[in-house]
Formats: C-alpha cells, sequence, structure tokens
C-alpha cells in the first residue's frame, strides 16, 4: 500500500474536523470572505460540504484565490442545494468553459441567486452565450459580471439588454445593472 493511502483516514478525520470548525462559524454568519490564498483543496471541499445545508450565509467571496475548474465544479454543486446564497463572487481566478458552464447549469437549478460575479476568469464566448441564454429563460439572476474575460463587446451588450429587461413576470426579482455598460 502506498504512503499516502495509509494516511486516508488521517485525512478524512481532519476532514471531518475541517468542516465541523465551518458548521460552528457559520452558524451565525452572512457574509463569508476568506483572506485570499487560504482556499486549499480540504478547506474549500469542507466549505462546500457545510454550505450545501447551511440557510445563514446570503453573501459567499471566493475572489482572487487561484479557483480552477475543480473548485467552480463544487461551487456549482453546492449551489444546487443550497438557498440562501444570493450573492456569489468568483473574480479574478482561473476558471474555464468547464467551471463556467457548471455555474451555468447551477444557475439554472437555483432561485436564489441574484448575482454572479466571475470577471477576470478565462471564459469564452461560448460560454459567456449559454449564460445570456440561461438568463433570458428565466432565472433569479440580475446582475452577473463577465468583464476582464474572452467575451465580445457584443456580448456584453447582449448580457446588459436581457439583464435590463428582468426575468421574467413568473420570477420576481429586483433589477440591477451589470457593470459591462
Amino acid at each position: 500500500m502506498s504512503s499516502w493511502k495509509k494516511k486516508i483516514p488521517q485525512i478524512k478525520k481532519a476532514a471531518a474536523k475541517c468542516e465541523s470548525a465551518w458548521v460552528e462559524a457559520l452558524d451565525s454568519c452572512s457574509k463569508v470572505d476568506p483572506p485570499v490564498g487560504c482556499m486549499t483543496p480540504c478547506v474549500l471541499a469542507a466549505l462546500m460540504e457545510t454550505l450545501k445545508t447551511n440557510t445563514t450565509v446570503t453573501h459567499l467571496d471566493l475572489g482572487g484565490n487561484g479557483l480552477t475548474d475543480t473548485a467552480a465544479v463544487a461551487v456549482a454543486e453546492m449551489l444546487v442545494s443550497n438557498r440562501s446564497i444570493t450573492v456569489l463572487r468568483l473574480y479574478e481566478n482561473n476558471i474555464t468553459d468547464v467551471g463556467g458552464l457548471a455555474l451555468v447549469e447551477a444557475v439554472k437549478k437555483n432561485s436564489a441567486i441574484r448575482s454572479l460575479e466571475i470577471q477576470g476568469n478565462h471564459i469564452s464566448e461560448a460560454c459567456a452565450s449559454r449564460f445570456v441564454d440561461v438568463i433570458r429563460s428565466g432565472t433569479s439572476i440580475t446582475h452577473l459580471d463577465l468583464q476582464d474575460n474572452e467575451v465580445s463587446v457584443k456580448v456584453l451588450k447582449k448580457l446588459d439588454q436581457v439583464l435590463r429587461q428582468g426575468p421574467p413576470a413568473a420570477l420576481p426579482a429586483k433589477r440591477a445593472r451589470n457593470r459591462s455598460s
């Protein structure tokens, strides 16, 4: 048996402690904004697991933490269960279309998210267009920042137009402007 496999029980124990610490720390918290650079894979996994059932956190800011597609997929999986987070900031990370498309799917299933900031990543025109299509078809998103990605001004203007129109009448949501205008 390789040496890392021998450490699996220790890793699981440490992860359980980390998750327990998050549960306790987030119990009365509405905003989570961990310091830049503290999101190790273990810490992120424990945070995402905790947030799946958390009902107090409304703002999650993971911007500037060097998060990759793996982290974005974990965030997307958490969003499918969580119904309290309304503001999600994932700006200035290393998220590509893999993570972006996972977030698109999560936004379709999550009626709580109002604001999503993913500027300064590596999102392509095609992925950005999927966000526009999803918002147009009806989501709770009223603010989506895709600036400083691989997205044309044309798509950013289309996004701004869709956001200005607001959600279909069936979805009650406040209107907000995209910063791309």
